[in-house]
């Protein structure tokens, strides 16, 4: 009995290790997801503001040739 106590519990340990490993990991997916949608957005507003930059920049020299 005290073999399948302690079988029980190793087995119990194991899941449970094995559900947090998988909580882990999950999180740590959701996480890497979430920072490389934020750098997308960080990048794409930066090349936003940089092609309106140039696009201005643009616009006044050309108003100052004509």
């Amino acid at each position: 009995m005290a073999i399948d106590v302690a079988d029980d519990v190793a087995a119990d340990m194991a899941v449970d290790g094995a559900i947090d490993v998988a909580d882990d990991v999950a999180a740590d997916v959701v996480d890497d997801v979430a920072d490389d949608m934020e750098y997308d957005v960080a990048d794409d507003v930066d090349d936003d503001m940089a092609t309106d930059v140039d696009d201005d920049v643009a616009a006044d020299v050309d108003d100052d040739i004509k």
